[in-house]
């Protein structure tokens, strides 16, 4: 894989495997509204990169904007506990970005999940101190795939970078979508909870099966 400079990694099904956390958070949170929805549903919906108001909106098309409201703070209220005791990093991901970070490779940790939850398991598992930046689904601020998320918040921070020299990785279609919207590349991990079928329709510059792929001089083209 060519060596870029800036490497822009999602965290939900990039970095760690977070779908049963996330899986048993909207259940619940959706359980006190009354409203039952079936796990493959809710894992279809995880899969496909939506912000989280996105997500239960999808969910629970009932619910008024005020209740959508409500049901993310209460998410984010019980994820910290869930998430601690579900989620676990991928195979080669901390070495991986270990070997990015001694190679002097900017790493942007770009999510659409929550700053605190965010951050918290970026400290936990120990990646915290390797990222450049970390940017999440802050209030008022564009996130994927909205290109915006790039060119306002990205970009800034890296003002001398060509964009040629920009990759995103990451396992949803959203983040393909975002890269080529944005006019970078994009690297789609198939481990995660993207859809294959979609996501390789899409065309990603390349495909990695493991993290650890982004540091092999040879992988397997997107489009090919």
């Amino acid at each position: 894989m060519p060596g870029f400079r800036v490497y822009l990694l999602d965290f939900d099904g990039t970095l760690a495997a977070t779908r049963p956390a996330g899986l048993a958070c909207l259940t619940h949170t959706l359980s006190e509204r009354g409203v039952t929805v079936a796990p493959d549903l809710i894992e279809a919906v995880i899969g496909s990169g939506v912000p989280l108001e996105a997500a239960i909106a999808v969910l629970a098309p009932g619910l008024t904007a005020s209740d959508i409201l409500a049901c993310t703070v209460r998410y984010r209220e019980l994820y910290p506990d869930i998430d601690g005791r579900m989620t676990s990093l991928f195979g080669g991901v901390h070495e991986t970005m270990a070997a990015l970070h001694r190679d002097d490779r900017k790493i942007v940790v770009l999510s659409n999940k929550g700053r605190g939850a965010l951050e918290a398991a970026l400290a936990r598992f120990d990646l915290l101190g390797m990222a450049s930046a970390v940017l999440a689904a802050d209030p008022g601020l564009p996130v994927k795939p909205d290109p915006q998320a790039f060119h306002q918040r990205v970009r800034p921070l890296f003002a001398d970078v060509a964009a040629a020299d920009f990759v995103m990785v990451g396992d949803t279609a959203a983040d393909i979508g975002f890269a080529q919207a944005a006019g970078i590349a994009s690297c789609w991990v198939s481990y995660g909870y993207g859809d294959a079928e979609t996501c390789r329709s899409m065309k990603p510059d390349f495909v990695v099966d493991t993290l650890s792929d982004l540091l092999a001089d040879r992988i397997e083209a997107g489009g090919a």
